[in-house]
């Protein structure tokens, strides 16, 4: 056990056992509520302090209740939830990168009743540590007081404190105090905890002016010593002293719009008025709100003058599908499940796929099936449907799945859903099989089939019962981790990630394939999961979301970003398999891990292209329905929208043709992943011609960088030859060095030999030859070291290469013996003839 998480856990054990030492009050006296008298100051003066409260006015436990109407996010994402003393040092700085001071941290449980409220309890140590901040700003050096908030968290990293990858700045959510999200965080009531070490502190009595707590314009006010809550909702500030004190923790901006308890149309008039203004993507889209407005309005007003349930569903669900945006979406219901069901139980016994070549072909037939028995053959180009060209008709399709950011997703259910119909539809399909001199135009009758439609699925074989995170070393020595969920246990799915990477790293595997294809998101770990891939911070992009106050889409904080982990590196290549199955979340994972340069991503499709935030646009509506949109966006450094429309495109794309779709479909290969493998076998920039060759560096650079043990191109080599091997004459030496982006190298060749008397013999007979991407290098451009060495005398040539420009480079270093020698260590004659150590330097980014 490390000796910092001791003492966290000592100062845990030290919060219990003050709470819990007996006391003599009874109940109702531990549980009453002792206002401190504090009159309003002008500001930075301090008024006298009220008089010293005894120890059994001192608050010592805070219970209460934690508001959640968003279910998933507090029991999914908050798993291994609790509630803690969080330090408002960050908040009082204004400094959205403050961590939690690890040895400070008190730690309380959640508990969940049967009816799935959660309550908290937590108790207070006698003294807190956190640091003190002097906020009465009366120009004065004084001590300060301490400031916290009780707040619900949850662990992910390792021990169950909070770590600087857990935590930033202060929580906007589950808080004692309120949190104005929109507002920069910004805190605008509720209540929280001062500890103050005497009655000589000041602390604000009201937000002053500016509206804004801990700046110049407070007025202010002295604070007892101890502990003191106080009350931002009360103007002046309530202060008070309670034993026992109930609080209650605040969902912020993960709380659920209830508009449940009105009226169809009026629930849809509050629905739409928000959202219009909220969601991130209007311009981005082109949306005209109006006329989404006065198409939909009516038919809610209808359906609710005639308590016609059916009607409004259906407006509800067709109003979701007019905006293009894969993360907007309506509640599932009986009379959708009905509908549903009715509409598509109805197949032809093939499936169809569109190929890079715009054909449109069978790829799935089932043997009995109406299209079998009408003599449509696997690989059958579709041409027709109902008289219209296939491409039109496959366009007109309005998938169940609707709506899509992505054209991409769109038209992959498209190709699905144009083959449902009803139990018993007929369609006049035209088609040519593999082959056939002409076309055949038939007419076929649906059945009730869901054969098909399955196995079109974008989840196909996919299995829940799965950890959220598995690996395997492939035979090829190649690592292989597929993450297919981030919304389980999020503890769980970090330490298997990290576990998945130690042995990555322990079994030297040369690259790593994290699978994707089949994940629907979750938590965004991207830049977590990068961590183990960098060696310097990187920073990602920010989050922008609308704010009342200004009336623009804003960000405020410091980026998502990636930077070192502490413990694991892995510097192999990295590829990423995606589909349109890798969605929201899971975009944030292939996005992130694409931007490295050691990464490649290899797919049919990208990714499915939603990448607006939902937690803060969440609805319930009349009817028992919900509905999502979302009401943020991210933006790369550079400020582009990113993912959203267009997914994580594939930077190998896997070629849609007969064979791969046979492969796939038919012989039941993972054609993706064997395309990977194949690829990944050759290194990042293989055949790749550079657009310059490396820069040689001066002599006098080469010696520096040589006497600093910078790396011999040797070394990085994948390969490595015995003794034996390099004593053959008549014989090319390769080595692969692959390279994520450019770095310092040194070229060295050298010769080393028993005693002076070989040194001058050996030399004598040997010639060299360098060459740079076919060009020569003069010898006298190496740097030369000779002396004696390990009690061998030596001659090495050497020089400094940097500035590699990415793609493959070709470095050849030609050793003739013009005669057989013997270095004097070795038993036998080297044989007269050459030598070629010839070097492929493969440089990614």
């Amino acid at each position: 056990m490390s000796k910092i998480k001791l003492i966290a856990i000592l100062v845990s054990l030290t919060a219990i056992l003050v709470a819990c030492s007996p006391k003599t009050e009874t109940v109702a006296e531990t549980t009453a509520q002792i206002p401190v008298e504090v009159a309003a100051a002008p500001t930075g003066e301090i008024l006298e302090a009220a008089p010293e409260e005894t120890e059994a006015e001192q608050p010592v436990r805070i219970t209460g209740a934690i508001e959640i109407s968003n279910a998933m996010i507090a029991e999914i994402y908050f798993y291994q939830r609790f509630v803690m003393l969080e330090d408002l040092t960050g908040f009082v700085k204004r400094d959205y990168e403050y961590e939690q001071p690890l040895e400070a941290q008190i730690l309380g449980p959640v508990m969940i009743s049967e009816e799935g409220e959660f309550n908290f309890s937590l108790n207070l140590p006698a003294q807190p540590i956190y640091p003190f901040n002097d906020v009465d700003h009366d120009n004065e050096d004084d001590r300060g007081v301490q400031i916290m908030q009780i707040v619900m968290n949850a662990n992910y990293i390792d021990d169950p404190f909070l770590g600087k990858d857990e935590t930033s700045g202060w929580n906007p959510e589950y808080t004692s105090a309120r949190i104005d999200s929109e507002n920069k965080d910004e805190i605008f009531g509720g209540v929280i905890l001062v500890w103050s070490p005497d009655d000589q502190q000041g602390f604000p009595t009201s937000f002053g002016e500016d509206g804004l707590l801990f700046t110049e314009d407070d007025p202010t006010g002295s604070i007892p010593a101890g502990y003191t809550l106080v009350n931002l909702d009360q103007q002046p500030f309530e202060f008070y002293k309670e034993e026992q004190a109930d609080l209650t923790l605040y969902e912020g901006e993960l709380t659920v719009n209830d508009l449940s308890a009105m009226g169809w149309s009026e629930g849809f008039e509050a629905l739409h008025n928000q959202i219009s203004i909220e969601y991130p993507f209007t311009e981005m889209k082109g949306i005209d709100w109006d006329a989404i407005h006065d198409e939909f309005a009516p038919r809610v007003a209808d359906a609710e003058a005639d308590n016609d349930e059916t009607a409004y569903y259906l407006a509800l669900r067709d109003y979701s599908w007019s905006i293009p945006d894969g993360h907007v979406g309506l509640s599932d219901s009986p009379i959708a499940s009905e509908i549903f069901d009715q509409e598509t139980a109805g197949g032809f016994g093939f499936a169809i796929i569109g190929l890079d070549d715009r054909r449109v072909i069978a790829h799935i037939v089932s043997e009995e099936g109406p299209a079998a028995e009408a003599g449509m053959l696997w690989g059958a180009e579709i041409l027709q449907w109902n008289g219209v060209p296939i491409l039109d008709a496959i366009a007109e399709v309005l998938p169940w799945s609707l709506p899509f950011s992505s054209e991409t997703s769109l038209r992959v259910q498209q190709y699905r859903y144009l083959l449902r119909t009803p139990v018993g539809a007929e369609v006049e399909v035209t088609f040519q099989n593999p082959g056939a001199d002409a076309p055949t135009t038939v007419v076929l009758k649906s059945i009730a089939e869901r054969e098909t439609f399955t196995a079109t699925s974008i989840f196909a074989g996919f299995d829940s019962n799965y950890l959220p995170v598995e690996y395997a070393i492939l035979p090829n020595g190649f690592g292989y981790i597929k993450i297919s969920s981030l919304s389980d246990d999020i503890s769980l799915i970090i330490r298997l990630w990290e576990w998945a990477i130690q042995r990555m790293i322990a079994n030297e595997a040369p690259a790593i394939i994290v699978d994707l294809r089949q994940n629907s998101g979750g938590s965004p770990l991207g830049t977590y999961f990068a961590s183990f891939f960098v060696q310097e911070r990187l920073d990602i992009s920010r989050s922008y979301y609308y704010s009342e106050k200004s009336g623009e889409f804003e960000t405020f904080g410091p980026p998502d970003y990636t930077e070192p982990d502490d413990k694991l590196y892995y510097d192999g290549q990295l590829a990423v398999l995606v589909s349109p199955a890798c969605a929201s979340a899971c975009e944030n994972v292939a996005y992130v891990l694409g931007e490295l340069p050691q990464t490649r991503v290899f797919g049919f499709y990208p990714t499915d292209g939603i990448f607006g935030e939902v937690a803060r646009g969440q609805y319930l509506l009349p009817g028992g329905y919900s509905f999502q949109v979302p009401t943020g966006m991210t933006l790369d450094m550079g400020g582009n929208i990113v993912i959203e429309g267009t997914g994580v495109a594939p930077d190998v794309r896997v070629p849609l043709n007969e064979e791969t779709v046979h492969a796939e479909y038919v012989d039941g290969r993972d054609v993706v992943l064997d395309f990977a493998l194949e690829v990944l076998s050759h290194p990042l920039g293989a055949g790749v011609t550079p657009e310059h060759s490396p820069r040689i560096g001066s002599k006098s650079k080469s010696e520096t960088a040589f006497q600093a043990e910078t790396d011999w191109l040797d070394m990085l080599a994948r390969e490595t030859y015995e003794e034996s091997e390099l004593a053959q004459a008549g014989r090319t030496y390769i080595f692969t060095i692959p390279l994520n982006t450019s770095r310092d190298l040194m070229w060295v060749y050298a010769w080393c030999t028993a005693d002076e008397e070989h040194f001058t013999d050996n030399w004598a007979k040997i010639e060299l030859i360098f060459t740079l991407n076919g060009a020569v290098i003069p010898i006298e451009d190496f740097a030369e070291l000779e002396g004696v060495f390990g009690g061998n005398h030596c001659r090495a040539y050497y020089a400094l290469l940097n500035d590699w420009a990415v793609g493959e480079h070709i470095l050849t270093t030609t050793v003739t013996f013009t005669e057989p020698l013997n270095d004097g260590i070795a038993s036998e004659d080297f044989p007269a003839g050459a030598h070629v150590f010839e070097y492929h330097v493969y440089v990614a980014r």
